[in-house]
């Protein structure tokens, strides 16, 4: 009897695993494709100068060529994604989205080097990267970004 409930339970686990490991891989499918569809390209960093010169970069948003760059730290980048994806919605948004204008994190940021005309768009971002996930970045970036792909 035991061995039978031991035998469900490492099944359950299994099955448990597997539906959260195809969740993950939806969520994140769901942010690639409204990254693609509002015009944002990802690319892996594996050339850029930026990463090369900055070991604690992660990756990077340009707004001139609307492209998201992961620097290849030897981290799991999805957090990363996220973050950068934020700051494509602030770029299609005009500025923050979820900061007011005060933040806890300015002194932190101001200590790794951000400038003052940064720490807005800097504080939002990260707030985004740990409260929101991976569908709820997409559906603000097609929302903030899809008036300017017609």
């Amino acid at each position: 009897m035991l061995k039978r409930l031991a035998f469900a339970a490492v099944g359950a686990a299994v099955v448990l695993t597997g539906l959260a490991a195809n969740a993950q891989t939806t969520e994140r499918s769901a942010l690639f494709e409204s990254l693609s569809r509002n015009g944002v390209r990802v690319v892996m960093g594996t050339s850029s100068k930026l990463c090369a010169r900055r070991p604690g970069l992660q990756g990077y948003y340009l707004p001139s060529t609307r492209t998201i760059t992961l620097c290849p730290k030897g981290h799991e980048p999805w957090d990363t994604l996220k973050h950068e994806a934020w700051h494509a919605v602030q770029h299609c948004w005009g500025g923050a989205v979820l900061t007011d204008g005060t933040s806890e994190l300015f002194p932190a940021l101001r200590k790794l080097g951000y400038p003052e005309h940064e720490l807005f768009t800097e504080a939002d971002a990260r707030i985004a990267e740990e409260v929101l996930n991976g569908y709820q970045v997409a559906e603000w970036l097609t929302r903030a970004c899809a008036p300017f792909n017609r």
